[in-house]
């Protein structure tokens, strides 16, 4: 189940999906977050990482249930 070995659209998938993830997480941190505080970049940054992670998982996962499918 390592991405490395995975086809290279299969790669690329899960680059959108964590670039999306990543987008996601940025609006949702703008939203949420009051630019009054301290450290906001890093807050909203912070938003945008939770977001890729998100957004990889659910590439991953994604391709595991294809795996087991195609089993």
């Amino acid at each position: 189940m390592n991405p490395l070995h995975w086809k290279r659209e299969y790669q690329i998938a899960l680059l959108v999906a964590a670039i999306f993830g990543f987008c996601i997480g940025i609006y949702a941190g703008v939203r949420n977050v009051d630019p009054n505080t301290n450290l906001y970049l890093l807050r909203i940054c912070l938003w945008g990482a939770g977001g890729c992670v998100l957004g990889a998982a659910g590439g991953v996962l994604r391709q595991l249930m294809r795996d087991r499918n195609s089993a």
